[in-house]
């Protein structure tokens, strides 16, 4: 399941604050400390997006703080079984749960930069985008995949992904608001990974 939130026009000061509070006190020191204000509200809700299913989909209480690998990706160390991925880019943020680990990459659409293409795309995909009708939504879908599918693995996207590839992953390529977010996920083959949007209303309710 995908939860997803794109309401950041809402949050006011006195919105982040309320919702700040909600955090477990790490997570909220983390929060403090970013300066640029779309990355505090980022971090803010992509814990909060985890915390309603973690509350909604488990049915559990209390205020769990996850861990977080080398290379970014969140586990819950008293809930092994629980297995979930965040992702956030400018005016959206999403958090996917799955009975098996998962990646996700959510994107908005942007005009198509080459110098973008060639650093993170093999030769087989840069040919497959100049051939496109529509290259820049096929980058923008090519990117996503990449990005989770080295979440998937916890492997960070920090590497070389040129090589990465999907073979032998399920895959699915969502588009939210057409034409504004695109995200993918890497995950099991029986999981049910529909998108449910939550407002404002729902993560002040937390």
């Amino acid at each position: 399941m995908i939860y997803l939130f794109t309401e950041y026009e809402k949050i006011t000061d006195e919105n982040l604050a309320v919702l700040t509070a909600k955090l477990p006190d790490k997570r909220r020191r983390k929060a403090m400390r970013i300066r640029h204000m779309g990355g505090k509200i980022s971090c803010v809700l992509g814990y909060l997006l985890f915390l309603y299913g973690f509350r909604n989909i488990y049915r559990q209480n209390g205020l769990p703080d996850f861990s977080v690998e080398r290379n970014g990706k969140p586990y819950l160390n008293e809930f092994p079984d629980i297995f979930f991925n965040i992702s956030h880019c400018n005016g959206a943020v999403a958090c996917i749960f799955g009975r098996m680990p998962v990646g996700i990459d959510i994107q908005d659409m942007r005009e198509l930069n080459m110098r973008s293409v060639v650093r993170v795309c093999s030769a087989e995909e840069v040919q497959h985008i100049k051939d496109s009708a529509e290259p820049d939504l096929e980058f923008c879908r090519i990117w996503t995949v990449k990005e989770s599918l080295s979440k998937l693995s916890g492997k960070g996207i920090f590497r070389d992904i040129r090589g990465v590839t999907p073979r032998g992953i399920n895959m699915s390529t969502v588009f939210i608001e057409p034409d504004k977010y695109m995200t993918s996920v890497s995950h099991d083959a029986h999981a049910d990974f529909s998108v449910h949007k939550l407002t404002l209303t729902n993560l002040l309710g937390l």
